[in-house]
């Protein structure tokens, strides 16, 4: 596949001073906590944003409607057929916008469809600005080898070779799909899931209260927080809690998907030793959560999508490295060498529940100490995203565009 500028070379930039850019920013749900983050990040750089999205109707995110967004109407998960039909109509909406989007220096679309509407838009409207093209999940439909994953692959192709770059959130995106599926050779941009500065405000790096605070008599207690997708990972640390019998606690927050609700509760109440506390608001709760917990759980990345899961760096890698709190994760993917290479905790062979009986069994206060000492030996900017957006930015500029574009 034809590129736009060095093979797989993650670009990063110095300060420099620049004009003001217009963005619009095509996202496939305007309430999503990434969609908020991003744009608050490109305001924070400078760079005037207009959200051209759609809405779904599973949960809302403080400061996600704004009087800058163009709204496209509704779309459902995995509802392919109905989707296009959604497009069409969302492509009439842009163009009827026509004037907000002519205005545009830059359009950032996150995942396939919404960079498809984008193609169009501009096509139809004859304007010649930039496409950023952001993937933070390789979607399903994407990864089979029937017809219509053939389709998809062949659309997002047509993509990559007209979009001035790629922003990714795991090196392991790059690696194990889009270079190794999709040739593409082009140039690319890691911004990884890390925390924003505004979640970790006023807080100070440090260890846990919990293990402050914990009496070597005292349990330990492991962490499960995000969207909770996996039941095999649940029964898992049920049978695990069941079988240490108090040496270890199981605290569970967040919100069950692909997992019914009713069942969730159903598997957790086998034991006395597991706890749901519910939902949180990522944006203020991590501090006291994580100090709460000894341990973050990341064994159930690679149970669900295996494809997607075995390249992606989760949220909760960065949130409990901030935090001082060791993960556990399970052999076979790229969270779990980021965490072996880093020193961030610990991995298992396999996701059972002997495997984690084992662990702590021989787990004792000597190890556990050390490895939170390596994690805190790790900068905060490693796990905090203060200034990755305002360096894609900066890649923006005229000049650099001209160099890093094919002629």
């Amino acid at each position: 596949m034809k590129g736009k500028g060095p093979d797989h070379q993650f670009s990063r930039l110095s300060a420099e001073s620049r004009p003001t850019l217009d963005v619009a920013l095509f996202v496939g749900d305007t309430d999503d906590a990434i969609t908020v983050r991003r744009r608050a990040s490109l305001l924070k750089a400078d760079c005037s944003v207009t959200v051209f999205g759609f809405a779904r109707d599973r949960y809302r995110v403080e400061g996600a409607r704004h009087e800058s967004t163009v709204p496209l109407g509704t779309i459902a998960d995995r509802q392919y057929v109905s989707r296009i039909v959604k497009l069409c109509r969302a492509l009439v909406l842009v163009v009827r916008n026509k004037r907000i989007f002519r205005a545009a220096d830059r359009l950032y679309a996150r995942n396939l469809d919404m960079a498809l509407l984008a193609l169009a838009a501009r096509f139809l409207l004859r304007t010649n600005a930039s496409l950023t093209y952001e993937v933070l999940d390789i979607a399903p439909i994407l990864q089979g080898s029937g017809i219509k994953s053939r389709v998809a692959r062949s659309l997002e192709q047509y993509v990559l070779n007209a979009c001035d770059e790629l922003v990714v959130s795991s090196p392991g995106f790059l690696k194990g799909y889009f270079s190794a599926v999709q040739s593409y050779s082009g140039r690319c941009w890691l911004i990884e899931n890390k925390l924003s500065p505004h979640q970790v405000e006023g807080h100070e790096r440090s260890r846990s209260e919990s293990a402050i605070k914990k009496p070597v008599s005292q349990p330990w207690r492991l962490g499960w927080f995000g969207t909770l997708r996996s039941e095999e990972s649940l029964r898992t640390l049920v049978s695990a809690a069941e079988l240490l019998a108090g040496e270890l606690l199981v605290d569970i927050w967040g919100i069950f998907k692909a997992i019914p609700r009713d069942r969730a509760i159903e598997i957790i109440n086998e034991s006395m030793y597991v706890n749901y506390h519910g939902a949180y608001a990522a944006a203020t709760d991590l501090p006291n959560l994580y100090g709460s917990v000894d341990f973050m759980w990341c064994g159930d990345v690679g149970t669900i999508n295996e494809f997607n899961d075995r390249l992606l760096l989760p949220n909760r890698l960065y949130e409990a490295a901030y935090f001082a709190v060791p993960l556990i994760a399970v052999r076979g993917n790229e969270t779990a060498c980021r965490i072996d290479e880093w020193k961030l905790g610990w991995v298992l062979a396999d996701a059972s529940a002997e495997s984690i009986v084992s662990f702590f069994k021989s787990l004792n206060d000597s190890d556990y100490s050390t490895k939170v000492d390596q994690i805190l030996a790790h900068p905060e900017q490693r796990f905090v995203g203060s200034n990755d957006i305002d360096a894609l930015v900066r890649g923006w500029d005229s000049d650099l565009i001209r160099l890093s574009s094919k002629p």
